[in-house]
């Protein structure tokens, strides 16, 4: 039987190759087992990107002693090996199709989040004085066939009404 995920996914002793762990000269997120009992205000389960966001925030800002735990190592799983965008766009479905099927509000919530979350990011790199190469100069759609047109005009203007700025060319 065939799966669709790769044959290694939970086998931490065998990593799936990362471009992000090769891309820096040190991994920073190596660690040891835990070995003996802990404690801690906080456990944190996942090192991914949410979880590693979630202890360096608590520690930093609310002097919370944190522990993140990982099966494998930090940035080990999905946060290890996608494509590194932070931007707008988490979902498929257009603001008018969340609005009908969560409501307003919570569409607002959720947009006002999306927001929120591309500036936390672009904080922490500067309070870090972290080296990337950022390319947030926005992100195009683009209507692929002149039928789609009225579609992008559209979303273009639902975008807006949510506070997304947004250029239509």
């Amino acid at each position: 039987m065939s799966s669709f995920y790769h044959p290694q996914i939970y086998d931490t002793s065998k990593p799936v190759e990362s471009w992000w762990e090769a891309s820096v000269d040190k991994n920073p997120l190596s660690s040891k087992p835990v070995s003996s009992d802990e404690t801690c205000d906080v456990a944190v389960i996942g090192g991914g990107y949410t979880g590693l966001s979630t202890g360096y925030h608590l520690a930093r800002d609310w002097n919370v002693d944190v522990r993140v735990l990982e099966a494998g190592h930090g940035g080990w799983g999905a946060s290890g090996r996608n494509g590194g965008f932070c931007c707008m766009g988490s979902t498929k479905k257009s603001y008018s199709a969340l609005t009908r099927q969560f409501g307003e509000a919570a569409t607002r919530d959720f947009v006002r989040t999306q927001i929120a979350s591309v500036d936390t990011v672009a904080a922490l790199l500067k309070d870090e004085e972290m080296q990337v190469d950022r390319s947030d100069d926005g992100e195009y759609c683009v209507a692929h066939k002149p039928s789609r047109w009225k579609v992008l005009a559209a979303d273009h203007q639902e975008m807006e009404r949510f506070g997304v700025q947004t250029r239509l060319l």
